[in-house]
């Protein structure tokens, strides 16, 4: 049984833009709050890796994270969520004002997916805007690599619960024809990326483009640190369609 599916996170798998996003949640939240949440990159976001804006400041909310300096108190009320989603968005347009760059594999791991008559789709908790600036700055959205941007790309935005919640996969599952989830690879960086897509009843694979292998591993059916490693592995005859293409 291979599988019908390719489905991809966007930053931090696609695009090399996870650093800035971390940094845009930062300023948003201290904007609107008045709150400097640590900031360490990566490791004082590996709690919020690949949650939407809403989840972040939920979590923020209930955190016991505190220091000698800092103590993060931050409302959940709507019209803060809402106020540090617009700010965000201000502040990554700004940050990455000159675009963002795919990362090395991605395009050809979609040319090869493509090749093999797999779907491509895209599954990410960032806004469609913010999607859609990503893909679009840095060379991934164009017809031959996704044919159908208006629903093989989906936004936690879009649905009721984003990830670890398996919404967002189950939608665009949905969108892209899949009807058995274990015959679609979803690739994460995230550690709630991962929750959702195994959630979601798909293959997992860890990239450790943000976090180290250790702790994607609980998560992931694979760990890989390049695209090029991925392989197909559930093929009736054991091969890979992705490497033969190569």
């Amino acid at each position: 049984m291979g599988f019908t599916h390719l489905l991809l996170d966007c930053d931090g798998v696609m695009v090399d833009s996870e650093r800035a996003s971390c940094e845009a949640l930062r300023r948003a939240i201290l904007e609107v709050t008045g709150t400097d949440i640590p900031h360490r990159f990566p490791e004082d976001f590996v709690h919020v890796f690949g949650l939407d804006v809403r989840s972040c400041v939920a979590w923020y909310s209930n955190s016991k994270i505190s220091d000698s300096k800092i103590s993060i108190s931050i409302s959940i009320d709507p019209d803060t969520v809402r106020a540090i989603e617009v700010a965000k968005e201000a502040h990554y347009r700004e940050l990455t004002r000159n675009g963002v760059r795919a990362f090395d594999g991605v395009e050809l791991l979609m040319r090869r997916a493509l090749a093999a008559g797999l779907r491509v789709g895209v599954a990410s908790s960032g806004s469609r805007a913010k999607i859609l600036r990503n893909l679009g700055t840095s060379g991934l959205l164009i017809p031959e690599l996704i044919p159908e941007p208006d629903t093989a790309i989906v936004s936690a935005a879009q649905v009721a619960a984003g990830k670890p919640a398996p919404d967002v996969f189950l939608a665009v599952m949905a969108n892209t024809g899949c009807t058995d989830p274990r015959r679609a690879l979803v690739v994460e960086d995230a550690i709630h990326g991962l929750q959702a897509g195994r959630a979601a009843g798909a293959f997992t694979v860890g990239i450790t483009n943000s976090l180290p292998a250790h702790l994607l591993a609980p998560w992931a059916d694979r760990v890989i640190a390049h695209l090029d490693e991925l392989t197909l592995e559930r093929t009736e005859s054991g091969g890979d369609p992705l490497k033969e293409l190569s």
